[in-house]
């Protein structure tokens, strides 16, 4: 059994579990740094807190958090994590130099206002640096996108997130998806990953795009990940299974989800 845990989870309970003997399930730890990557989020800066306060250390800048990340990432390995999820609106692509990100960072933790161009460049180089970890420990990265969350804002306002008020988004996916898939494969960096979008519109661009990152170190390295959500419905699945049978090898399909 694999629980989903935040990158900044003590994981007490996951330790409570590996101490007792007489339990026999294994019970494992995966990695989700959403609140990581959601620098533009009002609840980011008491993300970073809580990071501080399991960590021991500060995060002041894009180095330090990298520093600290892979010391929560090296921390669920320990715990048997093999497997990561990353919630995304879109995938953004814009590549940024180690002094701009650290500016970035240092903007968001004085709760200035961040510009779009800054949050993606943001993104974009903490899921490049998160897959060159991942790929480094052979873990499975599975990226979520095209969900716009929270659109009725009275409701939200009354009841909090992630309560019914999801839908479909949009964005556009493929010039993005391909140079971050690009950027990990042309270091050699390129993890085992499953993709999933919420728009039923994107199942041939993610199935046409998985043939041009596959590699010899797992069959169907890149996978297209199951129905979705508001996919996982008999039309959806069908929809879904048809276009990776015509674009892709069928036979290797991760499979489908019990939800």
């Amino acid at each position: 059994v694999c629980t989903t845990d935040d990158a900044a989870d003590t994981l007490e309970y996951h330790i409570q579990i590996a101490e007792d003997k007489s339990f026999k399930t294994k019970v494992l730890p995966a990695f989700r740094p959403d609140k990581a990557i959601a620098i533009e989020a009002p609840t980011f800066l008491s993300w970073v807190d809580a990071l501080n306060k399991v960590s021991g250390k500060t995060v002041t800048d894009f180095d330090s958090l990298r520093e600290i990340l892979t010391d929560r990432i090296n921390f669920f390995e320990k715990m048997g994590c093999r497997a990561c999820d990353h919630g995304l609106t879109y995938i953004p692509f814009a590549r940024a130099g180690k002094d701009e990100l650290n500016t970035i960072v240092k903007k968001a933790l004085k709760g200035e206002k961040l510009e779009k161009s800054e949050i993606d460049k943001y993104k974009t180089e903490l899921l490049i640096f998160l897959g060159r970890e991942y790929a480094q420990r052979g873990w499975g990265m599975e990226i979520h996108t095209d969900a716009i969350r929270n659109n009725n804002s009275a409701f939200f306002k009354k009841k909090g997130p992630d309560m019914g008020f999801d839908s479909i988004a949009d964005e556009k996916l493929a010039a993005n998806l391909s140079g971050f898939l690009d950027s990990l494969e042309s270091e050699g960096k390129l993890p085992r990953i499953v993709l999933f979008s919420l728009n039923p519109s994107d199942n041939y661009v993610i199935g046409s795009m998985l043939g041009n990152f596959q590699g010899t170190e797992a069959q169907s390295k890149i996978q297209m990940g199951s129905a979705w959500w508001f996919n996982d419905n008999y039309d959806g699945m069908r929809v879904q299974m048809r276009t990776l049978m015509n674009l892709g090898v069928f036979s290797r399909f991760v499979g489908m989800v019990t939800d």
